[in-house]
């Protein structure tokens, strides 16, 4: 089928099932109040990674404890940031 058609049953079909491991780095960065939370999906296309996880916070101290949130969450359950 042409692209179009692919892209518009996948569209129909519903939101992608996320790995446990961008499952935990989005419940962490949601627990610190980030905000306008983004997650790309690189899984067909040639990246360095299968997902992007996106989000803002208020200010510089905020982003930073988002950050450690998501690195601290993912060390306890055993994955790589």
């Amino acid at each position: 089928p042409p692209k179009k058609a692919r892209a518009a049953r996948k569209k129909a079909a519903g939101p992608a099932r996320l790995p446990a491991d961008l499952k935990l780095a989005l419940t962490c960065a949601q627990d610190k109040q980030a905000i306008d939370i983004t997650i790309l999906d690189l899984r067909n296309a040639s990246a360095f990674t299968d997902f992007f996880l996106i989000c803002t916070g208020a200010n510089t101290k905020q982003v930073q404890a988002i950050a450690d949130g998501i690195e601290k969450g993912l060390k306890d359950a055993g994955q790589p940031p």
